[in-house]
């Protein structure tokens, strides 16, 4: 996995789901649009899962640190709300 430094808006209702039969118990998923206008998919599993559901909606601007993943999503270590 790489580093990644993202600043992003919010475009979209954060996902939460609970995972069965996994070493993780919970993951969140919202979508996100760059300056450039492309969209990414932000992961976060357990505690940052949480994190992100309970703080993140629409239109909020995000710096976002964060862990580029095989399916090219990128998983939140730190964000930072503006």
């Amino acid at each position: 996995m790489n580093e990644v430094f993202i600043i992003a808006k919010v475009i979209e209702k954060v996902q939460f789901q609970f995972i069965y039969r996994s070493h993780k118990t919970a993951i969140a998923q919202v979508e996100v649009e760059l300056w450039n206008k492309s969209r990414i998919m932000l992961i976060g599993y357990d505690e940052m899962a949480d994190y992100i559901y309970r703080n993140l909606k629409e239109k909020d601007i995000l710096f976002i640190n964060g862990k580029i993943n095989s399916k090219m999503q990128v998983e939140v270590v730190n964000f930072i709300l503006n």
